[in-house]
Parts: C-alpha cells; structure tokens; sequence
C-alpha cells in the first residue's frame, strides 16, 4: 500500500510544480505581446524564448535545483535585455519601454529566489549587487543590502560595500556610520571593518573641513563651529550605537535596515534591533591624548577602540596609518599613531620597515625622481636610523640592510643616489658586525653589495644564495673576470664571508656563497687542475655540514664548478670522482645533483657517454629528467616526448653514432627504457607512450602492444584513460 501512496505523492508534488510554472509563464503574456507589437523580436523568437523560459522555470522549481540553473536562466534574461537594447537602438527608439522594465524585473525575480534558495552564497549576493548598481536601481540596493546582511552578519565584504554605497551613493553619512557600527559589533574581530571605519571617519571629516573650508570658517567664530560638527559626527554616532530603535532622525533620509531574509522580493525590511558599544564614545585621556584637530576627533576615537579590540595586531595600526597619509584630515593623528606604535612594538623589524616605508609610499604617484623624494628619502633614512637607536637587534639590522638595499632597485633612482644607498647598506652591515647581531644573511648582502659595485649591477639578489641555480652559478662566474679588474671587491667580499663563517659556522647558504667566492678567484673558464687547491676544503665543509640539508648544496657548487670546467669534458673521470664522493656524502639525497650528471653527459659523444652513465644510475632514486635526458641524446632526435621524438624511420636510427647497427641502438634504447619503467612507470604516461612509440616506428606492433599491456598493469588507475586516448592518438598519428 506503501507505493501507490508515494506515486500519489510525487503525482501531486509534480501537479503544483507545474502549476507554478504555468501561474509564472502566464504574466510574461503580456511584456511578450508587447514586444512583438513594437517589432523588437519575431514570432518565432518569442516561441523559442517561451520555451527556454519554460524549461529554465521547470528546472529552478526543482526540489534539488542547483546554483548553476539559476545562474543560466539568469545569463538567458540578460541576454535577452541586452539583443532589445541594440534593436531598439537600431530602429532609432530612444526611450525605454515597459519591456525593458519587465527584463529588469524578472532579473531581480529570478536573484531574489535563487538567494531565497541560496541564502549562504556570498558570491551570489555579490552578483545581485553588481546587477542592481550597474542599473541604479537604489531602492531595490536598499533591500538587497538588508536582506544579505540579515543572513550574512559575518561578511566583512558586505558589510563595507553597504556602507561604501551609503555614502559614496547616497551621501548618507549617518547609515554609512550605524551600518560600520552594527559591523563592528558583529564581527569585533576584523581588521578590515575598523580600517574601513576609521577611513570612513577621515573622509568625512576631509570633507567637512573642505566645506567649512568654501564657506570662510577656518578660524575665529568658526573654530567653535568646527567643535559643534565633530560633536555632532560623533554624538551621531552614539545615538546609533546606544538606541536600540534604530529609527533615522533628520534630514539625511534614513539609510538602509537590516532585514528579514525571507521578505518577498518586494516587501519591506524590518529593522535589526542594535545592541550597545560604548568603546567607540568618548576617549578623553586615552592612549593618544589630546591636541588633533576637532574634525579627526571622531577618527581618534575609532583608532583608540580597535587598539583596544585589537592591541596586538600590527597590521591593523600600520593600515591606520597608511590611511592617515592618503587623507589630509589625518595629519593631526599620525605623529600620535607613529608614537603608538613604537612604544608599543618598539622592537618589531616589520613595523621599523613599515614606518620607513611611508613617505617614499606617498611619492609613488610621482614617476621621477625629484626633490620629494630625495626628502622622503631622507626621512625614511632617519626613521631607520632612530628606531636601530631605539631598540638594536639582529633582526631589525636584516631587515634594515634588505629595506636599503631594495631601495636601490628601484626605477628611476639617480645613479648618485644608488652609490650613496649602497654606502649606507655597508655601513648598516659593518655596524651590525661590530655589534655582533649579524645575521647570516647580512654577511651575504655584505659581500653581494661589494660585487654589486664592481660590476656596475643594479640588483645583487642574482648574487645570493636564494636565486635561481643557474643564473647565480653564471653571476659568480663572471665575477672573476680574466683581466683582475675586479680583484679588490673581491677580496672585500670574501672576507666578509670568513667574517659571517666564523660567527655562524653552521650557515649552509653562507658557506656556499664563501665557496663561490673562492671558485670565482680561478677565473671565468678554470680548469680542472686550477681547481684542484680547493678539494680539500670543499671536502671540510661537506664534511662539516653532513647530515643537514646544507650537504646538497655544497655538492651541488662543487660539481656545478667541476662541469663547468674548461676540460670537463676531455677528462671526466674526474667529474665522476666527484660524483662518487657526493654521492657516498648524500646517499639517497644525491638524487638531485643527478640531472647536472646527466645534461654534462649529454654534452659527450653518444659512446662515451654510454660508458659513463652506468655510473650515474646504478643507485636509485633516478629523477624522471635524468632519463629524459638520456634518452634524447640516445636517440638523437630531440625532446623525448611528442611526435618529434621519433620521426624517422629505424634506417635513421641505424645511422646514429657512427653507424651503429639499428638491433644496437635498439637494445641500448630498451635497456634505457626498462630502468626508467621500474623506476617511474606507475606514475608517468608519457614514458609509456615513449616507449610504445619507439617500436611502432620500428613496424614492431606486437612489442608496442606488449608495452601498452604492461603500461595498463603497472600505471595508476586514475591515469589509463589519458594513456589510451593518447596511445590511440599514436597509432592514428603513425597511421597516416
């Protein structure tokens, strides 16, 4: 009896779904009709429009709808919007009419039940905002807003794009205030809200300083005035915080309600009812004391609560700030917030550099390089300069030495000014060495900078251990330039070096660059033997640093310098010598320092590089590059993967390495092939695909299928669909 009572169920569900899609397809009737009189859309459009209406209404009143149906049935209307607005401008109608309405409405009708359906989707909420903006619709903004809020309290984006509407839109500085208010109570957390509050509060007193400014009541009479407005801002304010009717008073307008989130899309929104928050009133004998103009009184206040709802976030009383430089209103309290935050994180680097940091910021908006500059060039030297006499320390010397030094990179800088701000970075360095609160890193920078000026080099971060491999390998081998011109900065910057060894002796990334300092004494292109002095000593270091990840770098510098040698490839045994020893030091953690291995191999002849790379893969791990590599210089063809691994036939492959027979070069490649299979097969198509490919070229079909037999047993499941839409490509590719 139990299943003619469900089919009876869902006959009835599916009648009232219907029913409803009947009710809402019945009032397009007319906008439709109207349409068609005006000559905006055929017939047949409107029949092929109904039907999509109709098929998106169905889907929307779906049980399990999703977020996507209502998105199209959304980009369907705005579409339609936008084809009647071309044709009508195309018949030359100028006006609106009640069509473009009905599409407005019907957009909002199709937000307003997927928000319904949706309550949570903040994005969604977004959208339906952005519609309503773009169509300046600012009582339907009034509702949206009140809804979102109402089911979103937690979302700070909301939160100060409502207010930023208030009053950039509207002009309603009172709603703009209650709204970042009733924010603040509900997410006291929030570094952005009490920035955006705090930047709110100095606009609006920048503006009333500008007004009083046009008005002539800038002084005399018109101070006490001034008094009366930011009592009045603020008073304002209290009444919002401390009523709890919420009612708007005056001749403002009101402002948007928070509302109930199931109101209908043309009801109306009732108000939330607001509790007290009594830190943001009056503040006399705070923190920052007295003395700001009377205009920024409201922002003193602001910034003293979020210190106090906040006192150990930074970032909060550094954005303060910031917004302190970008409006006027804000000079009275930014000598305070700059007192503030010194007393307070005296010994934070972060806030040393920040505070640096802030008049060259203002300049930003100046392209060259003028006297502003060099004046907020000067300031920020003595900020540095008064917070290290402050509160000296190893990490407010880093930072210190790395702000100066990203200083000089900067476009635009005089030469002149460069020198003088490397001077400065050397005298920070030495200063902190004397201090003994050098960190490693300023050791680097210290001898980085002395380089920096031989060369002639805007950025020394190409010299530091942090950079890229290759590129730092070739900076510090043209360091030590053939003619001796650069002799003398070398001899400062490596004893700035032994300097930093011997404060921190365990420092991998110092001893690296102490290391290639002395490689770069060899010269340009040194040989084997001309490097042969510093064995020992890269052997001790090694040694020293065994069993840290510093290990691999020191290896890696070694043999970086050996390959590049200028007879590393007439004598490799002695490369491999290295080799071994790296490898006996690192063990497993070798594996790296392998692909430098097998691209020098590459540079060899194909039967010398034969002899030598049983060598280099006798212990696992082998990175999958290092049989990439091999592979192409076995077969001569070029990249291992893609039609142009292997295009010619297996007579070319017979003409390789001086005419090797084609069975030879074959049991090479397999061989090759089979250890980069055990090794990395469960995980890499390509490699099968490779492999496969290279017996097809041959016509060897019933080895290429063994390969994808193997290639399906060995690979991960998630992975077979994409090897055999690929092997399948192969086969047609070789086809034709």
């Amino acid at each position: 009896q139990g299943a003619p009572r469900r089919s009876g169920t869902c006959r009835g569900r599916n009648a009232a779904m219907a029913d409803r899609v009947r009710e809402v397809m019945e009032s397009m009737v007319p906008e439709l009709e109207d349409v068609q009189r005006r000559g905006l859309c055929s017939a047949s459009e409107v029949k092929v429009l109904v039907r999509r209406r109709e098929r998106f209404e169905y889907l929307v009143h779906r049980p399990r709808a999703t977020r996507d149906d209502f998105l199209r049935y959304l980009q369907l209307e705005m579409n339609f919007e936008a084809l009647l607005k071309c044709r009508r401008r195309r018949l030359g109608m100028t006006r609106q009419g009640p069509p473009d309405f009905a599409i407005r409405r019907r957009i909002h009708f199709i937000f307003s039940r997927a928000a319904r359906r949706f309550k949570g989707d903040e994005r969604l909420w977004m959208q339906w905002i952005d519609f309503a903006e773009r169509r300046k619709a600012d009582k339907r903004l009034e509702r949206i807003y009140g809804r979102a809020l109402a089911v979103l309290p937690h979302s700070v984006p909301l939160w100060t794009r409502a207010a930023a509407w208030e009053f950039e839109a509207r002009s309603n500085a009172s709603a703009a205030r209650r709204l970042l208010q009733r924010a603040l109570r509900a997410n006291r957390g929030s570094r952005e809200l009490w920035l955006a509050y705090f930047r709110f509060e100095l606009i609006f007193a920048e503006r009333v300083q500008r007004r009083r400014s046009a008005l002539g009541l800038d002084g005399g009479a018109g101070a006490a005035d001034g008094d009366d407005v930011a009592a009045g801002s603020m008073a304002d304010g209290e009444e919002a915080v401390g009523e709890d009717d919420g009612e708007d008073d005056g001749e403002d307008g009101g402002g948007l309600e928070v509302g109930d989130e199931d109101e209908d899309e043309d009801g109306g929104a009732a108000g939330l009812a607001p509790a007290p928050m009594t830190d943001v009133e009056g503040a006399e004998g705070g923190e920052l004391g007295g003395g700001s103009a009377a205009t920024s009184a409201v922002a003193r206040y602001v910034y003293e609560s979020a210190v106090a709802a906040m006192p150990e976030d930074v970032e909060l009383r550094l954005g303060c700030l910031r917004a302190c430089g970008e409006v006027e209103a804000g000079a009275p309290i930014q000598a305070a917030i700059e007192t503030s935050l010194r007393d307070s994180f005296g010994e934070s680097a972060a806030v040393a550099v920040a505070l640096a940091s802030l008049p060259l910021d203002r300049c930003a908006a100046e392209p060259e390089w003028g006297s502003a500059h060099a004046a907020a060039l000067r300031a920020a030297l003595q900020s540095l300069d008064a917070s290290l006499a402050a509160a000296p320390s190893a990490h407010l010397r880093d930072a210190c030495v790395a702000w100066v030094e990203a200083v000089t990179q900067r476009e635009g800088l005089p030469p002149a000014t460069v020198v003088r701000m490397r001077k400065k970075a050397l005298q920070l360095c030495k200063a902190a060495h004397a201090a003994g609160e050098a960190s490693p890193s300023v050791y680097q920078r210290w001898a980085a900078l002395h380089f920096a000026a031989a060369l002639s080099a805007a950025d020394v971060s190409g010299l530091l251990p942090d950079a890229s491999e290759p590129d730092a390998a070739l900076a510090w081998r043209q360091l030590g330039g053939s003619d001796g011109a650069h002799d003398g900065a070398l001899q400062l910057a490596l004893s700035a070096c032994e300097a930093g060894a011997i404060r921190h002796p365990q420092d991998a990334s110092l001893a690296c660059m102490r290391l290639r300092l002395l490689l770069a004494r060899c010269g340009e292109r040194p040989t084997l033997s001309d490097l042969a002095h510093l064995r020992d000593l890269f052997h001790e270091v090694a040694s020293a640093l065994r069993g840290t990840p510093g290990a691999l770098c020191v290896w890696r510098v070694w043999i970086e310098a050996a390959i590049a040698a200028a007879d590393s490839t007439s004598q490799p045994q002695v490369v491999l010598a290295v080799w071994r020893r790296a490898e006996a030091a690192l063990r497993a953690e070798s594996a790296p320092l392998k692909v430098l291995l097998a691209e020098w191999l590459c540079r060899l002849n194909l039967s010398r590089a034969r002899e030598l790379r049983p060598a280099l893969l006798r212990s696992p791990p082998t990175p999958l590059r290092v049989y990439e590599a091999l592979l192409a210089h076995e077969s001569a063809e070029g990249p291992l993967y893609g039609k142009s691994v292997l295009q010619g036939s297996s007579a070319d492959l017979a003409g390789q390495s001086g005419g090797v027979s084609a069975r030879c070069v074959a049991a090479e490649l397999v061989a090759l092939f089979e250890r980069a299979v055990s090794e990395h097969g469960h995980d890499s198509v390509g490699l099968w695909l490779h492999y496969a490919r290279c017996h097809l070229r041959q016509g060897a079909f019933a080895k290429a299928s063994a390969v994808h037999d193997r290639a399906l047993r060995v690979l991960k499941e998630q992975l077979h669909s994409d090897f055999v839409t690929r092997y399948q490509e192969a086969l047609r590719g070789d086809a034709e």
